[in-house]
C-alpha cells in the first residue's frame, strides 16, 4: 500500500519538475501517462477502503498520511491535473476526514515555487520582493 501510494508521489513530482521547466502535461507524453497513472491508482485505493475508516481500521495510518499529503499537493499546486476526486467517494471521504483533524488544519499543504516566501492566512502565496 504505501509503495503504491509512493508511486502516486512520484508520478505527481514529476509532473511538477516538468511545470517548473515550462513543459505541461498536455505537452508531453509522459507527463500524460503520469497523470494516467494518479488516476488509475487513486481507483487502486478507492477499492481497498473499507469507506469508515482509513487504510488500517482504527488508526490513522501513515497510509492515510501520506495519500492525503500527495492528493492536497497535487490540488494545492498549478499542475493542470484534475484528480476528479468525485469519482472516489472513500478516497473523498478519507481526505475530509484528515482535514477536519486540528493537526492537518494547523499544518495545511500550500503549493510552493521559487520565490515565495510565506503565505497569507488563505493560502495566497506571498513572493520576495525584487530589488529595483
Amino acid at each position: 500500500m504505501f509503495s503504491t501510494i509512493q508511486t502516486f508521489g512520484n508520478a505527481a513530482t514529476t509532473i511538477s519538475q516538468m511545470k517548473w521547466s515550462g513543459v505541461s502535461v498536455d505537452q508531453n507524453a509522459h507527463l500524460q501517462r503520469s497523470a494516467e497513472k494518479l488516476a488509475h491508482i487513486l481507483g487502486w485505493l478507492e477499492e481497498r477502503l473499507t469507506g469508515e475508516d482509513g487504510f488500517v481500521p482504527g488508526y490513522l495510518s501513515m497510509q492515510d498520511i501520506f495519500l492525503a499529503t500527495h492528493v492536497r499537493f497535487v490540488q494545492a499546486r498549478p499542475l493542470g491535473v484534475d484528480l476528479k476526486l468525485d469519482r472516489y467517494g472513500k478516497v473523498s471521504a478519507l481526505l475530509d476526514r484528515l482535514d477536519a483533524r486540528d493537526s492537518f488544519k494547523a499544518n495545511p499543504i500550500w503549493w510552493w515555487e521559487p520565490g515565495v516566501v510565506s503565505y497569507e492566512p488563505d493560502g495566497t502565496p506571498v513572493y520576495a520582493k525584487q530589488n529595483a
